[in-house]
């Protein structure tokens, strides 16, 4: 369990498959001296388990269904992520309640300055758009944002200076490809209406 809160950036030091497993490894020395082999890490909206840790290294096996559901196939050394450890009981839940479950890929459709801000409207699949609401939750790449407009096939969020500081918004572009998880309370409320 998450929040959506990224707490360090961290950068792709490879991502090879080797005997029918994809070993990913990152390099983000502030993340890797918070968790032990075994602890749970969102990378950029994923929930991966760490291998090992080396110099500043963390090391994760993928499952097919995790490159199945997610852009991390496409991914190659130097990229940055966004990271967060799981959260903790007495944790400050600053963000939601983020899974690190991704429910599909959005396609980053425009982008606009705000002042310090920015505005960023991103495509998404129709099966996903039953879950969002305007001023709800949603996780882009793990971060916890709100909805601030909707439309048929798209949804927008407001971006302040901190978050494209600290998170990897800052070097988004029209056209990549971003992980999306929905709300988990629309879901649960989305599913109990559909079995009535």
């Amino acid at each position: 369990m998450f929040t959506g809160i990224i707490t360090d950036v961290g950068v792709v030091q490879s991502i090879e498959t080797q005997g029918g497993w994809t070993r990913l490894c990152i390099h983000a020395p502030m993340t890797a001296e918070k968790v032990v082999a075994g602890s749970s890490v969102a990378v950029s909206g994923v929930c991966l388990t760490v291998n090992k840790i080396e110099d500043g290294v963390m090391e994760f096996s993928l499952l097919p269904q995790t490159l199945a559901v997610t852009d991390i196939s496409s991914w190659r050394a130097d990229i940055r992520v966004n990271l967060e450890c799981a959260l903790r009981v007495g944790d400050e839940l600053g963000g939601h309640f983020v899974y690190g479950h991704v429910d599909g890929i959005g396609i980053i459709a425009a982008l606009s300055s705000e002042g310090e801000s920015a505005r960023v409207r991103v495509a998404l699949p129709p099966e996903l758009m039953c879950y969002t609401a305007a001023k709800g939750s949603i996780a882009l790449d793990g971060v916890s944002l709100t909805i601030a407009d909707r439309g048929d096939d798209w949804i927008e969020v407001a971006l302040v200076e901190y978050t494209l500081d600290h998170t990897t918004f800052g070097e988004k572009k029209v056209a990549d490809k971003i992980h999306v998880e929905c709300d988990m309370l629309l879901k649960f409320i989305a599913g109990q209406l559909q079995k009535n």
